[in-house]
Formats: C-alpha cells, structure tokens, sequence
C-alpha cells in the first residue's frame, strides 16, 4: 500500500522499497520514537541516581557514625584498662564480671558480681543500688555487641539476652500508670525468659501499688523468675519479701555500710539500715515530719533501732 516501485525478486512474493518522501515519513517517526525513548530513560537514570545517591549518603553517614562511635569507645576503653568479655561453653544461665566500673561516673567503687540465678538486692536510699543495677546491664549489653567492658574480666554465657526496667514509665496517651506499664515490661520479660537465657535487672518493682499488694507481686515475679531459671538483681525496700518462705533459697545482697557510712559495694546479706528520714533532713524537710515519720518507722519496727 506505499507507494514504491514493485520488484519480484528471486523468491516467491513481491517486496515493496518505499519512495523517497515515504523513507523520510518513517525516519522521522523513527527518530521521534528514539527521541522519546531517550527522554523516558534519561527521566528513570534520573530518579535512580537521586534514589541511589540518598540512600548511598545515609549509608555511608552511618557507617561514618558507626566507625566515629567504635574509634572513640576504644580509646576511650583502652585509657582505662576496660576489658574483652569472653562467653563460655557453660550451658547454664551465669555471668561474672569482677572490678565492674559505671563508666560514666569518673569517680566510682569497683564491684565483683557474680550470678547464676535470680538475687534480691537490698539497700537504703543513695546506697547505691540503682547505678550498680544499671552499670551491670549497660555492661552486659556491651559485652554482647562485642564492645569492650568497664572491668577488669568479664564472662558470661552464650545467648544470653539483657532485660532492664527502671524508673516510672507511666504514660496517660496509652492509659497507662507507672505500675501499669511496670506490668507490660514483666509481661515481656516473661516471654524473653521462656525462650532464651536471660539476665534480668529489676529496680523495686510493684513499687507503684500498696506495700501488700506491691509484696505479693514481688514474690509472684521472684518465684515465676526463678522457675524459668533467670538470673539477675531484683531491689527492694519491701520487708515483707525478705522474710517469706518462698524466698528462703534465694541469695540476698545488700549495699553495704561501714562506720555510719555508704561503701557502694555489694555484699551478701539484707539492709536493716533506714534512711528516708534522713535524705529528708539533708534536703530540708521540718523536723516536725521527720521526727514524726521516725516514731511511726519505730512502732512499725517494733521499737529496734
């Protein structure tokens, strides 16, 4: 149907060559085809390399991050005498760290720590507990990163996985209290505990509910926690837990006290000590509350010191 000269060829069937003015129709179709093609795929190289770079710079500004963070935590370690954690073959839940440092206090007493089950930790106010608590899951996380450790040795088993609740994390968006979301975190440290070996640092829990109902919790958890083998500090400053029958075969740390003072080190046995009252004093609270509060923490004792 174009116009163009008719030539039989050797073959059977008729081939057409198109006239002049025809090639010229079709070239430029041709050419504005190629011509919209190149734009097309110029537009696609186009959104790629701003899709390839983007992703490549946040990459690479990770991996700047990432080395930045390592240099600095070596230098850092290497200064003061941090060491290699090492996990043994032992497969029974346990961690031992000796001379444990928090690393983020320059002036700081050394603890020996050694656990291979749940332990109840004791202690007054200010004694200590809450930063050894912290200093010993920061260092255990650490240790599994492969990072160095603020010790002078530390082991601990293989696969073990690091569960720390502190603080109140009460929060109204979720309809959540303090005590409320103290329960979502045991509830998933349940779950962490019945599928891998697990150190568990728990500072006074159930605090946020009554001194009876807050005991009963406590035991509930040191109970659950020993039956699914975790190891661990669990503080408190409920009395009634330290003397139940359920807890009999459960070590018992404290923080201890020499000469009337704070030594930041823990020790075995129970805190007897109280000092409420006296942080109160020191921050200013009337002695018409705080001589009160003693009397009613005498009564309560029972009339011992």
């Amino acid at each position: 149907e174009m116009n163009g000269i008719e030539l039989k060829g050797a073959h059977k069937g008729y081939f057409t060559i198109p006239s002049c003015n025809g090639l010229q129709r079709f070239l430029k179709k041709y050419l504005e085809s190629c011509k919209r093609a190149r734009t097309h795929a110029d537009n696609i190289l186009k959104e790629l390399n701003k899709m390839i770079s983007e992703s490549l710079i946040s990459y690479t500004h990770s991996i700047w991050i990432l080395n930045q963070t390592v240099n600095i935590h070596v230098e850092h370690a290497l200064q003061q005498r941090w060491c290699h954690a090492t996990i043994t073959k032992d497969n029974n839940t346990h961690l031992k760290i000796k001379k444990l440092r928090p690393f983020w206090m320059s002036d700081c007493v050394p603890n020996d720590i050694s656990l291979n089950k749940i332990a109840i930790l004791t202690g007054c106010n200010m004694g200590g507990k809450s930063t050894l608590s912290r200093s010993l899951a920061a260092s255990a996380i650490l240790a599994k990163a492969g990072f160095m450790v603020p010790a002078d040795s530390a082991s601990f088993s293989p696969g073990l996985c690091v569960f720390l609740n502190a603080g109140n994390a009460d929060c109204a968006l979720n309809d959540l209290s303090g005590y409320g979301a103290e329960c979502v975190d045991m509830i998933a440290l349940e779950k962490m505990a019945m599928k891998s070996p697990t150190l568990a640092i728990c500072d006074e829990i159930a605090s946020g509910t009554s001194d009876r109902e807050g005991t009963a919790m406590a035991l509930a958890y040191l109970k659950r926690f020993n039956e699914l083998g975790v190891i661990g500090l669990f503080s408190t400053h409920f009395d009634r837990v330290l003397t139940d029958k359920s807890v009999e075969d459960v070590p018992k740390f404290q923080m201890k006290r020499e000469n009337g003072q704070f030594t930041f080190v823990m020790c075995e046995g129970v805190c007897k000590f109280r000092h409420a009252t006296n942080i109160a004093r020191s921050l200013g609270m009337s002695e018409e509350i705080c001589s009160q509060a003693d009397k009613f923490i005498a009564d309560m004792d029972g009339g011992i010191e």
